[in-house]
């Protein structure tokens, strides 16, 4: 295209010609018939009535008085007959003059209307945020609008130079030009293409154009406009909503959908095998609750930013949300040289991370699924991979563990387990026995402890030893904690008020209950409803619940003590610091684990340790049950070395509760 302006204007549309009557005025021949028909009449006047004259009139007096009024109706007939012919030649002139002032006025308003129509459309073109530009069919320029000069930063006299299109294109996009010309000047319609402009101060524009022929009437050649729209900010959004649905927002690493592509498309092109590692950082949820998640978030940029330095391609790494990462490790060619990498990552992350005067031990537990074993597309491989690192989670963190069938048989295991959970609390199946406590030295009941029992219509009795800490894992254990609760009071209520209430009901409480807020309040809740006696509730609760938190199971038991619940340190002796806990914790009695229980006459030294332990709580004032007492000898044993309490299957099994009422009423 060329940059040549030519002068050509643009005319008015055409007017509709004034069109005469069809009895047009034409001087010289109305002139002519006037005198003919003057001529006429007057020689036929003439002739005609001088010759009837002379036949009928001999008299020349009377001839000469009828000539002199022959003459005057000769004046009066003419008379009539140029008015008549004159009359008429004005009723058309009347018609035109008519016809030419409505053309006038017509003319007039189409003018102005035009004169409008013009200022509007040049107002239009002036202020539209719209790029117009009109050439001639040889791709002269012959217009451009202001806001197409303002936006690129030139003005008018500039913009029909004949370089002018070497400076707001490169020589690749004045190519493209010339072809679109072409293309419109032969479909003479061109819609929704675009080009790359360049500013006077050298801003890269996308422009998108929409361009159409007009012929002109007055030269009967053909001009092009077009109109062109700033799609560049647009377009640079649109990158950006791009990228960041490929990429994370925080680390700037591909996310999960990008991780989906890339490994679609090293199965579609039958790339070399490849790992897909599932990593996740260990106990980052403690670093969020202790420092907030800004701090969270500075070591994920952190440990993004060893990756981005580390994991080279064609190995390929990704963040999938929260502490997870995803790294795709190509080729694959053995185990141990996966695991030599590995290592090689673990020496780049360092064991430790510092921040504001605070140093965190970094460790990771991955899940390792292999592309020519474990799957062959992404939902396959990733679901491999992450049940292999939950399972190195579950295993206590800090590991690598491949997949393998039996990690997944045993997760599918555990998704029954919950189900199966789930229903018996939703359907009531659970069932409560009671183990009788005695005074092991008179045989006399003292109270009973409540033992959850579930027999599963498919899968029979199941035991507590397994359901249970699937039940602390998966969080069903505070429904459970619930349910235990609310039955077991409800029937100590009724015992109760059948003459029993002296007897002691305790009840265990898990680990996850006692140090969790909200959970423990609602246990709370449920004592704070009860009727009946509360200091002939004892709740107990193991040492495990204690190491993980001390200070949330010192604050809470305490809170029971005010209600007048009694404490019981159960499994009393498998702990680690049990001395530390009863000093500390506001218990008044102590089950002695039946593992040393278990050793009495069997080993010298555990009958030393439990003749050791019963004289120590005994002289801090601790009341004393021992557990799982199965013969005589283990009973005198501790009755001996002053024991109070005891329970086991020598006393009695657990009882549901029909046969426990059975055994109270024999105590009337």
């Amino acid at each position: 295209m060329n940059e040549k302006r030519t002068n050509n204007s643009t005319p008015l549309p055409p007017i509709e010609p004034l069109r005469l009557p069809p009895e047009q005025v034409k001087p010289a021949r109305d002139a002519l018939i006037i005198a003919l028909y003057y001529s006429i009449f007057g020689f036929l006047w003439i002739a005609i009535t001088d010759t009837i004259l002379e036949a009928l009139v001999t008299d020349p007096q009377v001839q000469q008085t009828i000539q002199l009024i022959k003459g005057w109706l000769f004046v009066a007939l003419t008379v009539g007959i140029i008015y008549f012919l004159v009359f008429n030649r004005l009723l058309v002139i009347q018609k035109y003059v008519a016809k030419v002032i409505e053309t006038t006025t017509i003319l007039g308003k189409t003018k102005e209307a035009l004169l409008v129509q013009k200022a509007i459309t040049e107002e239009i073109i002036g202020q539209s945020p719209v790029l117009i530009t009109i050439w001639d069919s040889r791709g002269n320029l012959k217009s451009i609008n202001p806001y197409a000069l303002e936006l690129l930063g030139y003005d008018n006299s500039e913009a029909f130079r004949e370089e002018w299109l070497s400076l707001i294109m490169d020589s690749t996009n004045r190519e493209n030009l010339q072809k679109v010309f072409l293309s419109l000047v032969k479909q003479e319609r061109l819609l929704n293409y675009e080009t790359e402009l360049v500013t006077k101060a050298g801003t890269q524009l996308s422009i998108l154009w929409n361009s159409g022929a007009i012929a002109m009437q007055d030269s009967g050649e053909t001009e092009y406009v077009s109109f062109g729209i700033d799609i560049t900010e647009k377009k640079e959004v649109s990158r950006k909503l791009e990228y960041l649905a490929y990429h994370d927002y925080l680390t700037d690493l591909p996310n999960r959908v990008a991780l989906d592509h890339e490994v679609d498309n090293r199965f579609s092109r039958r790339k070399a095998p490849f790992a897909m590692l599932y990593i996740d950082l260990d106990n980052f949820k403690y670093i969020n609750d202790s420092l907030g998640h800004q701090v969270g978030d500075e070591l994920l940029i952190y440990v993004a930013n060893v990756f981005k330095q580390y994991v080279k391609s064609p190995h390929y790494v990704a963040r999938l949300g929260g502490d997870e990462f995803s790294v795709l490790f190509s080729p694959y060619e053995s185990k141990q040289q996966l695991l030599e990498w590995l290592s090689g990552l673990e020496k780049q992350l360092g064991k430790t991370w510092k921040i504001f005067n605070h140093s965190f031990y970094l460790s990771f537990s991955i899940g390792i699924a292999l592309s020519h074993q474990h799957g062959h597309d992404f939902l396959t491989l990733s679901k491999q991979a992450d049940i292999a690192m939950y399972r190195a989670k579950h295993e206590g963190k800090d590991q690598v563990m491949f997949y393998s069938d039996s990690i997944e048989h045993d997760n599918l295991e555990q998704l029954d387990m919950a189900k199966r959970l789930q229903s018996a609390l939703d359907e009531g199946s659970f069932e409560l026995h009671y183990q009788p406590q005695y005074n092991i030295k008179t045989n006399e009941i003292v109270g009973m402890e409540v033992l959850l029992r579930w027999n599963d219509a498919e899968r029979g009795a199941i035991s507590p030893a397994t359901f249970i800490p699937f039940a602390e894992e998966s969080g069903q254990i505070f429904a459970i904690d619930r349910f235990v609760f609310i039955h077991a009071l409800q029937q100590k209520l009724l015992w109760e008020q059948s003459g029993f209430s002296d007897l002691i009901l305790s009840i265990n409480l898990s680990s996850k209950t006692l140090v969790s807020d909200v959970n423990f309040t609602e246990i709370e809740s449920i004592l704070q409803l009860y009727n009946g006696d509360l200091s002939k509730i004892v709740v107990e609760f193991t040492e495990t619940a204690v190491i993980k938190d001390i200070e949330s199971a010192l604050a809470n038991t305490t809170r029971l003590r005010k209600l007048g619940v009694q404490i019981a340190l159960d499994d009393f002796g498998t702990g680690y610091s049990s001395l530390t806990h009863i000093k500390v914790l506001p218990i008044q009695m102590v089950k002695l684990d039946r593992n040393f229980i278990n050793q009495i006459h069997h080993n010298g030294k555990d009958e030393i340790i439990v003749r050791s332990m019963i004289e120590l709580l005994t002289n801090l004032g601790y009341t004393i049950v021992a557990e799982g007492i199965e013969n005589k000898e283990q009973q005198d044993y501790l009755v001996k070395n002053g024991c109070q309490l005891g329970q086991g299957y020598l006393l009695s099994k657990p009882l549901s509760v029909a046969i426990f009422n059975e055994l109270l009423a024999k105590l009337k």
